[in-house]
């Protein structure tokens, strides 16, 4: 039998915690996490000695935005998450939580390449960042030099953060801090819903292009909302203690092993 429903990853992770000498609750009402395990004066911890979470992940779930979010609630929480995934999951898993943490990449000298999470980038006169990408969007963090080169109009020699969809930038930010709520001009479109509900669309200079009734005819006119990436240090207090504090557990023929 292949284990991939939550179901059959979440009782396989609360059978390891019992093993290792957790005591399991299971909260009521549906809510989240399926199920706790508090440690006793027998347990063998995981990681640090404190609750943890029992987070089962299907193949389907297992992204960067499902992952970090969860892993976010239970630091924050005080909790060690244990994640519970299939066999198939586990590279996958692996890249977002350990290779390196959080990241999609990080080059030698420190420049990163991040996950694009769930939210868009809001705008700091009201409604979020637009653009026509010729490809998937990409952020990363360059040096100036390299973003002028490729046709970013910087200043100076610090590192930039460009969003980038195909050949050139899109956007270019001072950093990842400038994802506070830049100006609209940062980005070649902006979007905002009207009183009435329909989308207008304005260039970056503020120019209306025009209006549509919702989010899918906005893309089958070629636009794309902006995503926000996922920032470490955004997204977790202490990214480096949030990297020590998950386990990952995979379920296979062989039954349950941890990574």
């Amino acid at each position: 039998m292949t284990l991939t429903a939550g179901g059959d990853l979440l009782e396989r992770g609360v059978r390891a915690c019992e093993e290792r000498g957790y005591r399991v609750d299971r909260p009521e009402g549906g809510r989240e996490p399926a199920a706790v395990a508090e440690p006793t004066p027998e347990t063998e911890p995981f990681g640090a000695d404190r609750p943890v979470a029992v987070e089962p992940v299907p193949a389907a779930d297992a992204t960067p935005t499902t992952l970090v979010s969860r892993l976010w609630d239970d630091f924050d929480r005080g909790r060690e998450a244990l994640f519970v995934v299939p066999e198939a999951a586990v590279p996958g898993a692996v890249d977002v939580l350990r290779d390196p943490p959080f990241l999609a990449s990080e080059s030698a000298d420190g420049n990163r390449t991040f996950y694009l999470g769930p939210d868009r980038v809001p705008l700091a006169d009201g409604g979020y960042a637009l653009a026509r990408p010729a490809g998937e969007y990409r952020w990363v963090e360059e040096p100036a030099a390299a973003v002028e080169r490729a046709g970013g109009a910087v200043d100076g020699e610090e590192t930039r953060l460009v969003l980038r969809a195909g050949g050139g930038p899109v956007a270019v930010l001072d950093g990842v801090d400038a994802l506070d709520c830049p100006p609209a001009d940062r980005f070649p479109f902006s979007y905002a819903r009207d009183d009435q509900g329909r989308i207008g669309v304005r260039s970056h200079d503020g120019t209306s292009i025009g209006a549509v009734d919702g989010v899918r005819a906005l893309r089958d006119d070629g636009f794309e909302p902006v995503p926000m990436p996922l920032v470490p240090e955004h997204v977790f207090a202490d990214p480096t203690a949030a990297a020590a504090s998950w386990t990952l557990a995979s379920v296979g023929p062989d039954g349950l092993a941890l990574r």
